[in-house]
């Protein structure tokens, strides 16, 4: 949008209005994406402001499903090396919630079921290949 439209938007003048984005900008609240045509504005740390991410931050730490749980306990169950965690932070951000609930209570069953220990997936790839979902006779 044009600053004529948000100064219309506000009910402002085209100054006042100018003086509240620079002042915005100035604060670090936005950010100005160049565009030669509008005033295109990015709100930083929207999901925060609204109070979205925090809340499922906290439900996730409640509940114990963060990925920091998932990859100490991973690592202790399996005895294999940390190596990868970017990758494995990626694959756990894809994850549902539910899925993110599965792949920690289902460590334990998967190292159980191998056949042979030294073909045990890394953390990164339990989590991309989704291992947890895995069904297993008893």
């Amino acid at each position: 949008m044009s600053v004529d439209r948000w100064a219309k938007l506000f009910g402002w003048g085209r100054s006042r209005t100018r003086y509240f984005f620079r002042k915005m900008i100035k604060n670090g609240f936005i950010e100005k994406i160049p565009n030669p045509y509008t005033t295109h504005i990015r709100i930083l740390d929207y999901d925060l402001l609204v109070g979205k991410s925090r809340c499922q931050a906290q439900r996730n730490e409640a509940e114990g499903t963060t990925f920091e749980a998932f990859w100490e306990k991973f690592h202790e169950t399996t005895q294999k090396p940390k190596v990868n965690i970017g990758f494995a932070r990626r694959e756990w951000k894809k994850l549902s919630a539910n899925e993110r609930r599965l792949s920690l209570i289902r460590i334990d069953d998967y190292y159980d079921n191998l056949t042979n220990t030294n073909f045990c997936l890394q953390a990164s790839r339990y989590l991309s290949n989704k291992a947890f979902l895995d069904e297993y006779d008893y």
